[in-house]
């Protein structure tokens, strides 16, 4: 059973309240705000997801959601399609403005380090730049310098219309 189809959009906008100025989510029976739970994915990424509850007959569902899906689904009235992404990176910011919903790839792409695609390649000391395309790695060639090897990765991009994020 998908929790998806129990707990709806519908669900979400009837059981709980936004407060756009603090980016919390807040439960409309006792008006206390949905605590926000961390968990430590790595040393730099910390994950926050919300539990929604939900009675039915004498049982309680529970659905620990991303916090910043729930807040997508409360401000656009659908669960994301993919994965919601924070444009600046600050994954306890769920205000709507910084959420957008993302395939992994756009995601991924998101992070701070600007050099996708380009390796440095100690034995021939050069930049190497490479693309993955439908699974399979395409060798974009060897570059003397970090700019050219981005450069060769961003028409490669380009050519096979794969988003290009930054």
């Amino acid at each position: 059973m998908d929790k998806r189809t129990i707990f709806t959009p519908e669900f979400v906008r009837e059981n709980y309240d936004f407060n756009l100025f603090k980016g919390l989510l807040i439960k409309r029976i006792n008006n206390k705000f949905l605590p926000i739970y961390k968990t430590r994915q790595s040393s730099s990424y910390v994950a926050a997801y919300a539990r929604l509850s939900k009675r039915i007959n004498s049982d309680t569902l529970y659905y620990n959601a991303n916090y910043g899906a729930v807040v997508y689904c409360w401000c656009y009235g659908s669960w994301p399609i993919h994965v919601v992404d924070h444009i600046n990176n600050d994954t306890l910011n769920n205000l709507p403005w910084n959420l957008r919903d993302v395939t992994q790839r756009e995601n991924s792409q998101n992070k701070i380090n600007n050099n996708k695609g380009v390796y440095w390649n100690k034995r021939l000391r050069k930049w190497q730049a490479q693309i993955r395309i439908q699974g399979a790695k395409v060798y974009l060639g060897l570059h003397s310098s970090i700019q050219e090897a981005q450069l060769a990765y961003k028409t490669a991009c380009e050519a096979n219309g794969i988003p290009y994020i930054y």
